[in-house]
């Protein structure tokens, strides 16, 4: 399921450090454990977090990286004072909002409506922040478990109709002249079976018919 975006630094240990200095959070040995084996987790739209009560998008889990959105310090930097001092951002999830970790390696969900700073109507004025983060996982291991491919929303391939795939209609009279001036041409694509599915549509109609045989006295089958 998890493919890196990027190799994991070399430096990755000192990397921890320098992020357990800056967060004062002791990561946990399940999240050091990930963060050694894979580096920037970008999910599509297909990926989910099947939650107790309901079920939220998931985009990307953070690592090291020069982009500043997908780079664990960078991010953390980013959303100071707006996220409670004692969480780490893990994960970009729900379209704005943010999984964080706590030092006991619990994860919570940091909502961007409930649990950001807010302007109040005074000028330059905040209202009071909300720092209760409800719970997502009990560990980062049971975090990573509620990831989920959403079947019912993966992107299907609109199937386009093809008249000339559809072996209940016949050849218009201009296409099989063409072949008749050049039978070759009736064979340069197979793409599809059409070979196949041309032969079957020839039987529907008469000219289609006396383009067979010439294809038969050409020994072009």
């Amino acid at each position: 399921m998890f493919v890196s975006k990027y190799k994991v630094p070399q430096n990755i240990d000192g990397l921890f450090d320098k992020i357990e200095t800056i967060t004062q959070i002791k990561l946990s040995k399940s999240y050091l454990k990930f963060l050694r084996r894979f580096n920037v987790i970008e999910f599509d739209e297909n990926y989910d977090l099947k939650l107790k009560k309901n079920t939220i998008s998931i985009e990307m889990i953070f690592g090291f990286s020069k982009q500043k959105q997908e780079d664990i310090e960078a991010v953390s930097l980013f959303y100071k004072h707006r996220i409670p001092s004692n969480y780490l951002p893990v994960a970009a999830i729900n379209s704005g909002d943010i999984a964080c970790i706590d030092s006991k390696g619990k994860i919570y969900h940091w909502n961007h409506e409930i649990n950001d700073l807010y302007f109040d109507k005074a000028p330059n004025t905040y209202q009071q922040q909300n720092v209760t983060l409800p719970l997502i996982a009990v560990s980062f291991d049971s975090f990573l478990k509620l990831i989920t491919i959403n079947t019912d929303a993966e992107e299907k391939t609109e199937v386009k109709y093809d008249v000339y795939l559809d072996t209940t209609v016949p050849f218009p009279d201009q296409v099989l002249n063409i072949f008749f001036k050049n039978p070759k041409l009736f064979f340069s694509n197979d793409t599809q079976n059409r070979v196949k599915i041309y032969l079957k549509k020839l039987e529907l109609s008469e000219k289609g018919k006396e383009l067979l045989a010439l294809l038969k006295k050409e020994n072009l089958l």
